[in-house]
């Protein structure tokens, strides 16, 4: 019997859902594109885990690392894109500053906290929060486009998968680009 890690297990994984989700495509007529995308999304987000464990023990070539964040991310980006999370993190955290120095004036007695100055800091934050968040929501949302298009997911789907069957041969990609 074949003694397949979580690596290997990870690179099949993500490997399979690649080159099925590359290969099915968008078509409206069926649901599978969003069964496929939310396997994508659980199967990225294990491989970036994984990816990042593996880097960690240092046990593994960099080609693997390399491919098991790679396609990782690339699965999981596809999956995120479309989601806009700025102006609700923005929101809250605006909102539980207000909130918070609300109530640190009144259990201080805090005169200076002013229900003007708690309102400006608060949407300060608010707008700072919001900035920071909108940057990295819309690299990320760069980074699911480029790394969603279907023949550089086809591609690394093999890529992962002949990379699997190499460290099940005890060898890796990089054992043959050295």
């Amino acid at each position: 019997m074949v003694d397949l890690s979580i690596v290997e297990a990870g690179l099949v994984g993500g490997g399979l859902v690649a080159i099925a989700s590359a290969v099915y495509g968008r078509k409206e007529s069926s649901s599978w594109d969003e069964v496929l995308l939310f396997l994508g999304f659980l199967v990225g987000a294990a491989m970036i885990g994984i990816g990042a464990w593996a880097w960690g023990i240092g046990e593994y070539d960099i080609s693997t690392r390399l491919i098991l964040i790679f396609l990782g991310l690339s699965l999981f980006l596809r999956a995120i894109k479309g989601i806009k999370l700025a102006s609700l993190i923005a929101l809250i955290t605006g909102g539980a500053v207000g909130y918070g120095l609300y109530w640190l004036g009144k259990a201080f007695e805090l005169e200076f906290l002013t229900s003007t100055v708690i309102l400006v800091t608060a949407f300060l934050v608010l707008i700072i929060v919001y900035v920071i968040f909108k940057f990295v929501e819309d690299i990320l949302d760069m980074g699911g486009v480029v790394l969603g298009f279907r023949s550089v997911q086809f591609l690394v789907g093999l890529v992962a998968f002949a990379e699997a069957v190499l460290l099940l041969l005890d060898r890796s990609l990089w054992y043959f680009l050295s």
